[in-house]
């Protein structure tokens, strides 16, 4: 498995390259969750092979201790997550699932902490349609984002894959809006 993901990195860096992201050879950042070890792990693995990374950025809650030099540790608040969900969600049109935010709020933290101009490469690793619950109550919560709104969110999906899982999770979520509102025709 950590094969397959450095090869995974490996061709993101070269799509980076071609799309002229960035210069061959040119060192960036990488920024996840620390949910599973097996990712950064990987990302250590592919730098020790030779892909030009700076920094392994993890985003954690709660978590806190001492990391070697190629990584950066984040430590995050629930309320953290909820809050770049909404925000992200609302200036960018884009929905980030809670594990992944991690990884955004990992880098924001490393640029605040840090001077580094290094592309960073966020990785989105789950679908928000599987929080479906979290993610209504995050948009709705503080924005008050119309609710007609969110169920197109959910029900549609955002892209091919995430239409199929929104499909997976429609009648849960129609189940659990319906029992808190009504939906108008």
């Amino acid at each position: 498995k950590i094969c397959s993901l450095v090869t995974v990195f490996i061709l993101c860096y070269i799509d980076m390259v071609n799309s002229e992201i960035i210069n061959a050879n040119e060192k960036v950042n990488f920024s996840l969750p620390s949910c599973d070890f097996l990712i950064p792990l990987s990302l250590y693995v592919a730098k020790k092979c030779g892909l030009p990374i700076n920094k392994i950025l993890l985003g954690s809650i709660g978590y806190n201790s001492n990391i070697v030099k190629d990584f950066f540790l984040s430590t995050i608040t629930e309320e953290d997550e909820n809050d770049a969900i909404s925000i992200f969600f609302e200036e960018e049109g884009y929905l980030f699932d809670p594990i992944s935010i991690r990884g955004l709020i990992a880098q924001e933290d490393y640029y605040s902490d840090y001077e580094d101009n290094k592309t960073t490469v966020v990785l989105s690793l789950i679908s928000p349609y599987l929080f479906a619950r979290r993610i209504y109550k995050i948009l709705t919560y503080k924005n008050e984002l119309n609710i007609q709104k969110a169920i197109k969110v959910f029900v549609a999906g955002g892209k091919e894959i995430d239409k199929k899982v929104a499909e997976a999770n429609k009648k849960a979520f129609e189940k659990y809006l319906t029992d808190r509102v009504t939906i108008a025709g």
